[in-house]
């Protein structure tokens, strides 16, 4: 039984790390519709606004905008709270035309502004700094940020939502003149995205973008220097990933259950040699082979489902305590249950099968001499 347990919850944990990865990936992806393509540079080649302009001319693409990305550090008034640090970008507005964030509560966020710090927090920024407070009452609040005062102008919802490398609750958001000019010395490397105005020209959105760019890079056509995805071709790669992963996972737990069942076969085989006068005494009153056979095989049922309804039992308060938390979150499916559940009953019929089918051979005179 315990090898039982330990295997219907190893099936059940990995089925449940993968559910939980797709949906992580699926979730990261959310806020970006199949619409989007991501454009991003390489060491040799460095985007600039010239690259954001030129995307917009393309008769397929509706918004494009360009973002920089760094590591800042936090801090609120209340100096008991420590430095929380995040992501920066400095993004400009056509950003949040694209890409499909919520805000608990805006103010304004003008990128023409190049004298005022604004900055637009992230959730995770935000119950760090601001631990049980309203979205509200942090508005035009001053937080210091890379030993500089900015005025909170933003808060954004709890999303999940993002695109490597970047997740969107992990950033706060700087107006990109502000960026340029406090937040970094030296530009980091632009990252552009852009919308295409319908689903069906994606694909030669794409292929107008990617020859566009080379032609002003002067790159060859078959160059790798610049890379144009569309997020729809990403998220289902992703998607495929973590499936993969999935069933590699499950392959690595079926090993686990054949080892436990090859454990339950030798524990089988001593309580065969335990109960051989009883075999012998079954069969010497009139048991013939079958019966014997059945006995043992309706046992290794009865004790095997019940193995199976403890390791479901105790998933359930694993899953209840959650101890990886949103690191790697577990998903809880029935799907997950049932594999683990047959694979389960699979496993122990057979592995009992063999030492059942020896006692069941087993001569009464023989077996009541032992």
């Amino acid at each position: 039984m315990l090898g039982v347990i330990i295997g219907v919850i190893t099936i059940i944990l990995v089925v449940a790390i993968g559910q939980g990865a797709q949906q992580q990936v699926e979730a990261q992806f959310k806020s970006l519709n199949v619409n989007t393509i991501m454009v991003f540079g390489s060491r040799w080649i460095q985007l600039s606004q010239k690259d954001v302009e030129l995307i917009k001319e393309s008769q397929y693409i509706s918004a494009s905008a360009g973002f920089y990305r760094s590591n800042v550090s936090l801090n609120s008034a209340d100096l008991t709270i420590g430095t929380v640090s995040a992501a920066g970008l400095g993004i400009t507005p056509d950003l949040f035309k694209i890409i499909s964030l919520k805000f608990d509560t805006w103010n304004m966020f003008d990128d023409t502004v190049e004298k005022e710090k604004y900055v637009i927090l992230w959730y995770g920024a935000f119950t760090q700094l601001f631990p049980n407070q309203q979205a509200a009452s942090v508005m035009n609040t001053v937080i210091t940020i890379n030993k500089k005062d900015y005025t909170i102008v933003g808060v954004l919802q709890k999303s999940w939502a993002g695109f490597w490398p970047i997740t969107f609750d992990d950033a706060v958001y700087f107006p990109i003149k502000t960026f340029e000019k406090f937040i970094v010395k030296q530009k980091p490397q632009l990252q552009v995205i852009a919308l295409a105005k319908e689903t069906k020209v994606v694909t030669q959105a794409v292929t107008e973008v990617t020859e566009s760019l080379n032609e002003l890079h002067k790159l060859d056509s078959g160059s790798n220097s610049l890379r144009v995805i569309d997020a729809g071709s990403s998220v289902a790669t992703a998607i495929e990933n973590a499936k993969t992963l999935t069933y590699l996972l499950i392959g690595v737990a079926s090993i686990v259950f054949i080892v436990s069942g090859i454990g339950i076969m030798n524990v089988m085989f001593a309580s065969v040699a335990e109960r051989t006068k009883e075999i012998g005494i079954l069969k010497s009153i009139g048991a013939n082979q079958d019966s014997v056979l059945w006995q043992f095989l309706l046992e290794s049922f009865i004790l095997t489902l019940l193995g199976s309804i403890i390791g479901v039992t105790l998933w359930e308060g694993i899953i209840i305590f959650d101890p990886f938390g949103a690191t790697l979150p577990l998903l809880r499916s029935f799907y997950g249950d049932t594999i683990a559940v047959v694979f389960a009953m699979m496993t122990g019929i057979f592995f009992w099968w063999y030492p059942a089918w020896r006692a069941s051979k087993l001569d009464p005179v023989d077996a009541l001499r032992l």
